[in-house]
């Protein structure tokens, strides 16, 4: 089930301040299921290797992404199709003496194998901009080669590990710029940054990458990769792309938000606020085995979801009675996100 709190405090956010949301997909829908049935085109290899819906989704257990375990994740895994979705609403270069327009899309991303080498003629971008071909009369079947801020990504110097790069629009990334290694077996966020900027052929492009506990409540001083300035022509930018370059590239794409200015936080949770505990009690902590109890100053149904360490959902439920059951649950710690009415608590469990 989606969450419907964070979905209609963004609304209200866009609607107050006339922010913009281009795009928000959660893959939110049934397991094993091509994409392209909602709301996304294929626009190369179309009847190769359609991407679909793995069996869950993607979260970061300690930094509260509006994108956590909602929906599921899209396998970007094969050697295929490539696919795009379109915004909302163009974002459109702005006129001689106008400030530069920012455009933020977000996603999180976790190998689910070992990322191969590039061989041959693969390119190892598997995300990047679009601009379709006709930009009055788009057709999403059809994408132009402005491909802007390409992100790449390719095994670490560990076991275990990936790295990532981006270039503006060229297909070779320059090797400096390469990301130190980050963990395979965690769930990180990235953030693309591309800035429209008036004038003729001076766009630029950024990468922001993020470990779980990173803090997302303001955007960095100065991002991991960038500002990359362009001198290929301005594009209109009007659709995200999802790229299949090489077989076994396991890449598990989720959480895709794109905006026109950085709010990234979940604002179900506390830690908007520092209110941690507040008027929450979760006992037995720790627990061996069986029932837990969640009381709050005020009874009611509760939503609640449960990360382990890892930053894998491991039960998004609702509970009547106060009650929740972790018998099956193995060893260790985890995070609850619990929701009660307009109000939102994040608590430590143990269960040993």
């Amino acid at each position: 089930m989606k969450n419907l709190y964070v979905l209609l405090f963004v609304f209200s956010m866009v609607s107050a301040y006339g922010q913009t949301t281009y795009l928000t997909e959660h893959f939110d829908y049934d397991a094993d299921v091509e994409i392209r049935i909602h709301g996304w085109a294929a626009h190369s290899a179309s009847d190769q290797n359609p991407i679909k819906t793995s069996s869950e989704g993607l979260a970061m257990s300690s930094t509260m992404y509006a994108g956590n375990g909602i929906g599921r994740a899209a396998l970007v895994i094969n050697n295929g199709s490539d696919e795009n979705k379109a915004f909302s609403s163009w974002v459109q270069q702005p006129a001689d003496g106008e400030s530069p327009v920012h455009t933020y899309a977000a996603l999180l991303i976790k190998p689910n194998g070992p990322i191969p080498e590039a061989t041959g003629n693969t390119r190892p971008y598997f995300f990047h901009l679009v601009e379709y071909s006709d930009t009055d009369n788009p057709e999403p079947t059809s994408i132009s080669t402005a491909h802007r801020a390409r992100t790449f990504i390719y095994p670490g110097t560990l076991p275990n590990t990936f790295r990532l790069n981006l270039s503006f629009n060229q297909n070779e990334p320059d090797p400096a710029n390469q990301t130190n290694n980050f963990n395979s077996t965690e769930t990180h966020l990235i953030v693309l940054k591309y800035t429209s900027i008036a004038g003729a052929d001076n766009d630029e492009a950024s990468l922001y990458v993020f470990k779980d506990g990173d803090d997302i409540t303001s955007e960095p001083a100065t991002p991991t990769i960038g500002p990359l300035a362009g001198t290929n022509r301005d594009v209109i930018l009007q659709a995200v792309a999802l790229r299949q370059y090489q077989d076994e590239q396991n890449v598990i794409v989720d959480g895709l938000i794109v905006k026109d200015h950085w709010d990234f936080l979940d604002k179900t949770s506390s830690l908007n606020d520092g209110a941690f505990e507040a008027g929450l009690k979760v006992f037995p902590n720790p627990v061996s085995e069986g029932l837990i109890n969640i009381a709050t100053a005020t009874p009611g149904a509760m939503q609640v979801r449960a990360f382990d360490v890892a930053g894998k959902l491991v039960a998004h439920t609702t509970i009547l009675d106060g009650q929740l059951d972790v018998s099956a649950w193995s060893k260790g710690m985890y995070f609850l996100s619990i929701i009660q009415g307009p109000k939102a608590y994040s608590h430590k469990l143990v269960v040993y």
